[in-house]
């Protein structure tokens, strides 16, 4: 997705990562590094730093009780090394739906590669946006939404948040905007207009800017 200024989440070119029949596996400088071994790897996406990895394994498909279509652990891998750990756990409650971690996945790293932020179900027509610090494993709710997440990597906005959110109006009615949020969940602003915008319009927006988003 040219289009949108993507930035290359690898600082260091030719490192590669990918999932391979369910197993997450780099590629740098003529090795190879298998991450993961049972087949359950989802998603997987490299920080800037080149070497480390986050990536999705799903334990469960659909979880009868609960409202969502999978169970997964959301884990840290180093391209270097070889190994890889688990950071987080999917979590089901019925009593707060920022607290719920059903479906995690979409994962995007912070620009300094200290974040991972990811969506997740919190209701069944609602998602949103977590983060989890990747030294520490403590996770954060930042907003409702997590439609086309993207994170600034430049900018004005840089290090913040854009993503799709379920908004009312008195009319028309609901939509999905655009809006823009820090790293630790204040909103900045809605983008006007944005709930029809499609990728071309999004880049232009992009564009007008100077910045760019994963």
């Amino acid at each position: 997705m040219v289009g949108l200024g993507l930035w290359a989440a690898n600082a260091q070119a030719g490192t590669k990562v990918s999932v391979v029949r369910g197993n997450v596996v780099c590629h740098d400088a003529g090795a190879t590094h298998i991450l993961s071994h049972d087949g359950k790897a989802d998603e997987a996406v490299l920080s800037s730093d080149g070497y480390t990895v986050a990536f999705i394994r799903v334990l469960a498909k659909q979880v009868p009780y609960e409202i969502f279509t999978k169970r997964a652990e959301l884990w840290l891998g180093d391209c270097r090394a070889g190994t890889a750990k688990v950071l987080l756990r999917s979590h089901f409650t019925l009593v707060d739906a920022s607290r719920n971690l059903g479906d995690p996945g979409n994962l995007h790293f912070s620009p300094d590669g200290n974040v991972v932020y990811f969506t997740a179900s919190a209701a069944p027509t609602d998602g949103a946006v977590h983060r989890v610090d990747v030294r520490t494993g403590a996770e954060q709710f930042v907003a409702y939404g997590g439609g086309d997440l993207h994170v600034f990597r430049d900018g004005p906005y840089r290090g913040d948040i854009l993503t799709r959110q379920h908004t009312c109006h008195e009319t028309p009615g609901c939509d999905y905007p655009f809006y823009i949020f820090t790293p630790a969940g204040h909103q900045v602003m809605m983008l006007p207009t944005s709930a029809k915008w499609d990728d071309k319009a999004l880049a232009t927006w992009l564009r007008s800017t100077r910045s760019h988003v994963q």
